[in-house]
């Protein structure tokens, strides 16, 4: 009788697992390619209408802090964040960084859509203890 019970839930457990990816496989059989390269650029679509929405932070060697890239209609700031006190600020000044950088690049950057994200932080400031050279710098990083 033991035996039959386990068949029977085997075969049960069996059919279902099979009826539950039936749909799924017959829905990815259906997706193009323009379908996975449409999906890519969803971000982009909708990015310029999202206000204060985070992108992932990091922390700074202090181990005290962390600074992360907020939207701002479409722009974006990056924001230190004292984890202690709860204190937000500017990580630095984003005009004086634009107007330093469009002198040195003859590029016309704009304070609140700088060249760089939070990709690019660890390695713009590796080697570097603090931000004290970037015009308006604030933080210890």
């Amino acid at each position: 009788m033991y035996k039959f019970g386990v068949l029977t839930l085997a075969l049960l457990v069996q059919q279902g697992s099979t009826a539950a990816s039936a749909p799924t496989d017959s829905v990815a059989n259906q997706l193009q390619l323009s379908d996975y390269k449409r999906a890519l650029t969803i971000g982009d679509q909708y990015a310029k209408l999202t206000i204060n929405v985070p992108d992932v932070p990091f922390w700074r060697a202090d181990g005290e802090s962390f600074v992360y890239r907020r939207t701002t209609k479409g722009k974006h700031q990056f924001i230190l964040v004292n984890a202690a006190t709860g204190t937000k600020q500017p990580v630095f000044d984003h005009t004086r960084l634009a107007a330093a950088l469009n002198r040195a690049s003859h590029k016309d950057y704009k304070a609140d859509n700088l060249p760089f994200d939070r990709s690019s932080w660890p390695k713009m400031l590796a080697g570097s203890p603090s931000t004290s050279g970037i015009p308006g710098g604030a933080a210890t990083l």
